[in-house]
């Protein structure tokens, strides 16, 4: 992990993602056109990108593929039940941030471990 830390590449990545979660963002505001949630689930696609742009084998991106799966039910159990403790407390704040990690990052981080587990796959098969 620190490895990818070192790397400049990781940097543009983290940089275009939240570049692009910001505009996406300021889209929606302005517009509530659907093209600007487009735009943020492509920068949070590059945020989760930028920390598995260096993954070589297939079986991590697997891994990574299985446990987005796994927490997107995990954190729409927590939104559920946070929602139901908190009424104008910090539970419902709690909860709204668990949705957002459900909707939001689950399903990026679920897209590229399909498409990574894919891309390494067939690479591996060419060699």
């Amino acid at each position: 992990m620190i490895k990818i830390l070192k790397q400049k590449k990781t940097y543009y990545y983290l940089l275009a993602g939240i570049l692009s979660t910001i505009i996406g963002y300021a889209i929606v505001e302005e517009t509530e056109s659907q093209l600007g949630l487009v735009i943020i689930f492509m920068g949070v696609v590059f945020i989760v990108s930028s920390f598995t742009y260096k993954i070589q084998k297939p079986k991590s991106f697997l891994i990574l593929l299985f446990s987005s799966i796994g927490s997107f039910i995990v954190f729409a159990l927590l939104h559920n039940i946070f929602e139901g403790l908190g009424d104008g407390t910090i539970f419902k704040s709690i909860g709204a941030f668990f949705f957002i990690l459900a909707i939001i990052l689950c399903p990026a981080a679920i897209t590229v471990g399909i498409i990574g587990f894919i891309v390494r796959q067939f690479q591996e098969e060419k060699k």
